[in-house]
């Protein structure tokens, strides 16, 4: 049986690394177990699949997690899958879907990335804008790091836990594919 680990962090940059490693963590078994078919089934009508919401979900990471903080991309992002704002229906029938596996490399690529971007990051720094100074997201909202890291904390549990559903709904659970805590 998994055991959590225990969170002692002792600096700010310390718990935003533990929170981004709980929320890969959560990325990673949310689509454990699952095919391509799955991946990219609709089984609640009207909603996006699993496989649109771990692009959308990476896209953000890697914007506000590694863009915004260092001014460089881990990944290649395909405008066909940007959804927000979009009806459901836009996305129903796209062709050349990326495979499971794909997706499940493309979340180790975003996370080596973010967590190399944080390592050597002074508390101080969490509170300035870093790279994102240059984009539209520091000059129109006037956000610092910190912002963009709990932005992509909060903005993929609830999407890891739109997941959860959605795998509920095609039945694709059970003792080894169910969330677990991975920090307490």
């Amino acid at each position: 049986m998994h055991k959590p680990t225990a969170s002692k962090p002792r600096s700010l940059v310390e718990g935003v690394r533990i929170a981004l490693d709980e929320m890969f963590c959560a990325l990673e078994e949310c689509i454990a177990g699952l095919t391509s078919d799955q991946v990219w089934a609709h089984p609640i009508d009207r909603r996006h699949s699993i496989g649109m919401i771990v692009l959308h979900v990476q896209e953000n990471i890697d914007r506000h997690a590694r863009y915004f903080q260092v001014g460089r991309w881990a990944l290649e992002h395909d405008a066909r899958f940007e959804f927000y704002g979009k009806p459901v229906e836009d996305f129903m029938d796209l062709e050349d879907l990326p495979e499971i596996d794909v997706l499940r490399e493309r979340t180790g690529k975003v996370r080596d990335a973010v967590l190399e971007t944080s390592e050597g990051v002074e508390d101080e720094t969490l509170y300035t804008p870093r790279h994102s100074e240059q984009t539209y997201w520091w000059q129109r909202h006037q956000r610092v790091s910190i912002d963009a890291y709990h932005r992509v904390v909060w903005h993929a549990n609830a999407h890891i836990r739109q997941i959860w559903c959605l795998r509920g709904a095609m039945g694709a659970f059970g003792p080894d594919f169910f969330p677990r805590q991975f920090w307490h």
